[in-house]
């Protein structure tokens, strides 16, 4: 397959995020994409899912300019409150004809309501009942719109990348209390670091240090 290519779903029974978490989106309600991309000695897939998170949030942000669409480190897109509208997953797949190939996943919520969500999540329709068009229209879009930003994001410096998802991390400033491999870390969130960790209090906190219980919501986003 060429690089760059892409698989849409209309539907997801038993989709899975990060620790095999899984979840469900019902028929035409959410954009659930995956993108074939090149690995080299510039991109790895830790910084690739970090250039799709960004992609997601970039996309949403475009579809609702007058929403503020934000991060929650390492690869989810939420809302001002801190709901969640979507996540990414960055997966290595294998090697092929002197090439390492990854994917990056990403799930968005688009048209479900409210009491077909958790209370922790939301949909674009949810932010702003205005968005207006027919679903597969809509998903097109925001599709272009992830594909094209995930392109010029995996294009920047490691750095720029990650100064990016500084600017828009709902985390920052904020007091966090996580679960670790190593134990229980508590602090303030004072930013991310050069290779994507979130800097909480003295310690950088890697996303595969998190324990699988390091979140107190699910990855799913729709409820079963």
């Amino acid at each position: 397959m060429p690089q760059f290519s892409v698989c849409i779903a209309d539907f997801q029974e038993r989709g899975r995020g990060r620790y095999q978490r899984h979840w469900q989106a019902p028929k035409q309600t959410s954009l659930l994409m995956s993108v074939l991309i090149p690995l080299d000695s510039n991109i790895d897939y830790g910084w690739a899912t970090f250039a799709g998170a960004l992609a997601a949030r970039e996309a949403c942000a475009k579809i609702l300019p007058a929403q503020k669409i934000l991060l929650k480190w390492p690869n989810d897109v939420v809302s001002m409150q801190g709901q969640k509208i979507g996540g990414v997953l960055g997966e290595v797949l294998g090697e092929r004809d002197g090439m390492l190939f990854g994917a990056i996943g990403v799930g968005i919520n688009i048209l479900q309501a409210k009491n077909e969500l958790l209370a922790t999540a939301t949909s674009l329709r949810m932010l702003d009942s205005s968005l207006q068009g027919e679903f597969k229209i809509v998903r097109e879009a925001l599709a272009v719109l992830f594909l094209n930003e995930l392109k010029q994001n995996l294009q920047l410096q490691k750095t720029d990348v990650l100064s990016k998802m500084s600017l828009h991390c709902i985390d920052i400033g904020k007091v966090r209390n996580l679960q670790t491999r190593i134990g229980k870390i508590s602090g303030t969130v004072r930013g991310i670091g050069a290779n994507g960790e979130l800097i909480l209090g003295n310690h950088l906190i890697t996303p595969d240090q998190m324990a699988q219980n390091a979140l107190l919501e699910p990855d799913f986003v729709t409820k079963k």
